[in-house]
């Protein structure tokens, strides 16, 4: 009986060992959330479904034009380059757009991106092939 007491507590001094070293490493490091804030850059590109409601837009990654993000853009502020508030019409696909969000992110086919507190309009391109643009969206 007494092996197994020495067995157990050993275990609890090595686990509180363990946890000590573990926080003394990690006091310094800024905690990472789930829904911190970030952005990203990429294209715009703006789809229309078949239906009234299935107007949706899509973020082309400029670094790999395969990874695309959509999004809604209902009640989001909109910016131009000098900070001035600017009508979602205004952008047009092709555009090269800055998307501020709270890194939420649905993993899905694509991925949607919410909690979007700005966009910010950086260059417009009005020479972008949109063929190419629209091939890369599934079911568009």
């Amino acid at each position: 009986m007494k092996k197994h007491l020495y067995i157990v507590s050993i275990g609890i001094v090595l686990i509180t060992i363990g946890s000590i070293l573990y926080l003394l490493y990690n006091q310094n490091k800024e905690p990472e959330y789930g829904n911190h804030p970030a952005e990203t850059i990429g294209t715009f590109v703006h789809i229309k479904g078949k239906k009234s409601r299935d107007k949706y837009y899509v973020l082309v990654d400029s670094e790999n034009e395969k990874q695309i993000m959509k999004m809604y853009l209902d009640d989001v502020k909109i910016q131009g380059t000098k900070k001035e508030d600017i009508p979602l019409s205004d952008i047009h696909t092709g555009d090269t757009i800055k998307v501020n969000f709270l890194g939420d992110i649905v993993l899905s086919s694509p991925a949607i991106i919410t909690k979007i507190q700005t966009v910010t309009l950086l260059e417009q391109n009005s020479d972008a092939d949109i063929d190419s643009l629209m091939k890369l969206v599934p079911d568009s």
